[in-house]
């Protein structure tokens, strides 16, 4: 048409859509994730196994046996917990430490590294 100011459509370049979360530059390729705590992981498997074997309780009081899967199931939870327990005592020794003198921590570093010794 004479006098259109309209461009000719077959010569422009098709616009890129945007796609949300789709676009990534070079320098944020990798997310950055927070690791949860050693103690909150303790905390929540503690809750899970917990829940688990009172459904597994709930299931035995009505009467109904487990199968040899479930006994086996229980069994590696108690032996989770067991596990957990032997690892919180230890955990605690650590503060026991903190309450002896120079001294006594010298003396002890001293004992453990001739026990080391005649073990080898």
């Amino acid at each position: 048409m004479p006098g259109s100011t309209k461009k000719d459509d077959s010569k422009r370049q098709p616009r890129r859509k945007k796609i949300e979360g789709r676009v990534v530059s070079k320098t944020e390729e990798y997310e950055v994730q927070e690791m949860p705590s050693l103690e909150r992981l303790v905390s929540d498997g503690l809750s899970i196994i917990g829940s688990e074997l009172a459904r597994y309780r709930r299931k035995t009081s009505k009467g109904i046996t487990l199968d040899l899967k479930e006994a086996r199931v229980v069994t590696s939870y108690i032996e989770a917990l067991t596990k957990m327990s032997k690892e919180a005592r230890e955990a605690a020794k650590p503060s026991l430490l903190g309450e002896m003198t120079d001294e006594e921590l010298l003396k002890l570093v001293q004992d453990s590294v001739s026990e080391n010794k005649n073990k080898s």
